[in-house]
């Protein structure tokens, strides 16, 4: 939810080191070792192995899943590393795969973690869209869209600024340009005055890309990528913080 990553994972431990050596399992036991897990990889360069739900809290690969809980836990932790280390691709290639009919959100209801998977979901395959111009992703972005723009009509406040990032994303790939640059300012400053530093991140590095989509504007695409650096530092991504200042230097 944007809290710092560093305190979080300081949180995990403290709560699952005694549940360990009470020998208690279940499927908090699972839930809370994942996403752990998926903390600790957040915090590192991306990389191939740090995209992936593996290492010493929790590793995908010797687990046995056998409850839809179980599923959709690793599948929310798996596509969260890919979608902050912008790997769109491997995330809509998950979903159009392994995770078809099996996201977070189809297996386990109720949870704010299945709004958050609907809309970064939406955020992978409006990146695609607008990256590869297919129909298969333009298609699933706007469907989400439509989802989140009825829950933010509705009147849930938790989505207001997922309805005007995705609004964003939408006006960019229509080319109203206009109307995008708005939406993404709107969004960005949304995410930020309600403390919700992954998303200011996230959202500051998609309006870089845009400005070069869009207007090619070098000048534009590094301030609004160092402001994606500050956010994703102050919030505990110093990998990925570290990434972008490369990718700066060497552009």
């Amino acid at each position: 939810m944007g809290r710092p990553l560093r305190r979080i994972a300081e949180d995990c431990q403290r709560i699952l080191v005694p549940v360990e050596e009470s020998k208690s399992v279940g499927h908090g036991f699972f839930w809370l070792r994942a996403y752990w897990q998926m903390i600790l990889n957040l915090q590192l360069p991306p990389s191939e192995s740090s995209k992936k739900l593996e290492g010493g809290r929790f590793s995908r690969s010797s687990e046995t899943l056998e409850t839809p809980i179980q599923i959709g836990v690793m599948n929310f932790c798996s596509g969260e590393l890919l979608l902050f280390f912008g790997d769109h691709e491997a995330r809509t290639k998950r979903l159009m795969g392994e995770e078809k009919g099996k996201t977070f959100s189809e297996l386990v209801k109720g949870y704010i973690s299945g709004r958050i998977d609907t809309f970064h979901r939406g955020m992978a395959w409006f990146a695609m869209a607008r990256r590869k111009g297919q129909r298969k992703y333009r298609a699933k972005a706007l469907k989400i869209k439509k989802v989140i723009a009825k829950w933010a009509k509705a009147g849930d406040p938790n989505v207001q600024y997922y309805d005007r990032m995705l609004s964003a994303e939408e006006a960019a790939l229509k080319k109203k340009y206009a109307m995008a640059d708005h939406f993404y300012k709107e969004a960005i400053v949304l995410a930020a005055r309600s403390g919700h530093l992954h998303h200011a991140a996230l959202f500051s590095e998609r309006f870089a890309e845009y400005q070069l989509e869009a207007y090619s504007d070098k000048d534009k695409n590094e301030y609004y990528t160092e402001q994606a650096i500050k956010y994703y530092a102050e919030w505990g991504a110093v990998g990925k913080a570290e990434e972008l200042k490369k990718h700066l230097l060497t552009n």
